[in-house]
């Protein structure tokens, strides 16, 4: 008989801090380690792309270039709703909003070319979320200490340039909604 795999949600002080919901940050906190699982497949994939050059397989790397995500997934409100285990699928989803508002999460379409109509393709603003905790005396768990000085190279290494679209810089909050902090 085969177990199920548990599941692990994890509520991070500074992403409270940072969102003021305890619930946006376990969101957050899942869509970082998506994000994190992402940037690991695309670095086997850009590995990949550079043996297959090397090789003069030019036509074989351009179809892997493809299959770079920088950064981008792919993943329904209901599927955040199962991973962070608590709350309802509508809280979930009016918190996803607030990231976005607020500029931590970017997201894309539709992802209409898989089974699940409902996923939407998703993107972390790093440097924002490790800027913005900075200010609040934080660091990003598993990142060093933002330093303005490498501000603007961050920023540009994690921008959109005409990828799925988004919303950047506006800023947000969560006040009055069941369950948050703010409550």
């Amino acid at each position: 008989m085969e177990k199920n795999k548990l599941k692990v949600a994890v509520i991070r002080q500074e992403l409270v801090e940072l969102t003021g919901d305890a619930i946006a940050a376990l969101i957050l906190n899942q869509a970082i380690y998506h994000h994190h699982a992402i940037a690991d497949m695309d670095n086997s994939t850009q590995e990949f792309i550079e043996k297959l050059e090397k090789q003069g397989a030019k036509d074989l790397a351009e179809q892997a270039k493809r299959n770079l995500r920088n950064g981008w997934f792919y993943k329904s409100p209901n599927s955040f709703y199962k991973e962070i285990m608590i709350s309802s699928r509508s809280t979930v989803m009016r918190r996803l909003a607030i990231l976005v508002k607020m500029g931590y999460i970017i997201k894309g379409g539709q992802n209409l070319g898989f089974a699940d109509v409902d996923d939407t393709w998703w993107k972390v603003n790093i440097p924002k979320i490790r800027k913005d905790l900075a200010k609040l005396g934080y660091t990003l768990h598993g990142y060093p200490i933002w330093q303005e000085e490498l501000e603007e190279e961050e920023d540009q290494q994690g921008s959109v340039h005409g990828e799925q679209g988004g919303v950047h810089g506006e800023q947000g909050g969560v006040h009055g909604e069941q369950g948050g902090v703010h409550g």
